[in-house]
């Protein structure tokens, strides 16, 4: 349980990421996320695969627009 809900504050903090356009400061803080995910461990069975495609979800939103933000640049 305790996996599962540290696992849930990292999804929250990653989704508030995820609109954000401060791309270096905002990329380095979902690396970090991404790395504290990994330190954490398993979540129940049947709530791994839908935490991560959340948490992924939020990662996805940022690092998409950040890429069509410096495609419009060059």
């Amino acid at each position: 349980r305790r996996n599962e809900e540290a696992k849930e504050t990292l999804i929250r903090r990653a989704q508030t990421l995820a609109s954000s356009t401060d791309w270096k400061q905002t990329g380095e803080a979902l690396k970090q996320l991404q790395q504290e995910w990994k330190t954490i461990g398993s979540s129940p069975r049947e709530k791994q695969d839908g935490q991560w495609q959340r948490f992924r979800s939020a990662q996805d939103r940022f690092y998409t627009a950040r890429g069509k933000h410096f495609d419009r640049l060059n």
